[in-house]
């Protein structure tokens, strides 16, 4: 049987012993507790490493971004343009009207985006919006494609 001093009062102790026999004082671990922990701390030091090694293998994502095509064309117009001054629709109007509008407005550019629903217009929103064209604000006469195109050119296929 192996021998230890006891850390307490010096006196020697049997390596198993849990309490020292002569002053009553626990001794620490036991042989099979300290091997548990050590084996515990190997296998944690070891997840660890394998973390890193995989955050290291894994592609970078930074540059990657998933591609999404609009859900209409009022949402293909504020993917290219960005958040317009005025963003309004008749769709929750109570009562509705029979034909939904919306339209986006970009004042600096003096262009009035109007839309409809593609499909059923008796169905309840979220609609899918459809262009009809465009207007300038200040004179509220309709503006030709290449007009509107022109004035905000970030709404033309890219």
């Amino acid at each position: 049987m192996a021998l230890r001093p006891c850390k307490e009062c010096g006196n020697e102790i049997s390596t198993d012993a849990k309490i020292c026999p002569h002053c009553g004082k626990r001794t620490g671990m036991s042989k099979s507790s300290g091997c548990l922990l050590i084996f515990a701390l190997i296998i944690l030091v070891l997840i660890i490493l394998a973390k890193i090694a995989d955050v290291g293998n894994e592609p970078s994502t930074s540059h990657q971004t998933p591609i999404t095509q609009p859900s209409d064309d009022a949402a293909l117009l504020l993917s290219r343009c960005g958040k317009p001054d005025a963003d309004d629709s008749t769709a929750y109007d109570n009562p509705r009207p029979p034909i939904p509008t919306r339209w986006l407005e970009y004042r600096k550019a003096h262009v009035k985006a109007l839309f409809i629903p593609s499909g059923a217009t008796d169905a309840p929103p979220p609609y899918q919006w459809k262009s009809i064209g465009a207007t300038d604000p200040r004179t509220r006469k309709p503006l030709s494609p290449e007009e509107a195109f022109k004035r905000l050119p970030c709404w033309r296929s890219k």
